[in-house]
């Protein structure tokens, strides 16, 4: 791993720490490295407070904190519990060029 994806890396752990600090309707938030630009960090958020939207295609809207200095874009999808569990086993419904390998997942701290 090079000095850039191991700070991506960093940054996404820490965001998705920091997401599930402050919103308890986050269960898990899984970090996708693979196929992402260097500059891109791809997280899916596994929201209970959601309601599903049968037939709704997954989707990531950006969620870039506004800071000046941060060299990476942030990517968001907000899925519901169910929505994850059919993601695992077809990872097609993610966007376009997501993919599962190598991704890592945080989970809210007891």
């Amino acid at each position: 791993m090079n000095q850039a994806t191991n700070e991506r890396a960093a940054f996404a752990e820490w965001l998705a720490r920091q997401h599930l600090r402050f919103d308890n309707r986050l269960s898990e938030i899984i970090y996708l490295p693979v196929g992402a630009p260097q500059d891109e960090v791809r997280l899916v958020e596994v929201n209970t407070g959601l309601y599903p939207e049968p037939g709704s295609p997954i989707t990531a809207i950006e969620s870039t904190p506004a800071v000046t200095d941060l060299p990476f874009r942030v990517l968001v999808a907000d899925v519901t519990p169910d929505e994850w569990t059919q993601i695992k086993g077809n990872p097609g419904l993610l966007p376009v060029g997501w993919n599962l390998a190598e991704s890592r997942v945080f989970r809210r701290s007891r």
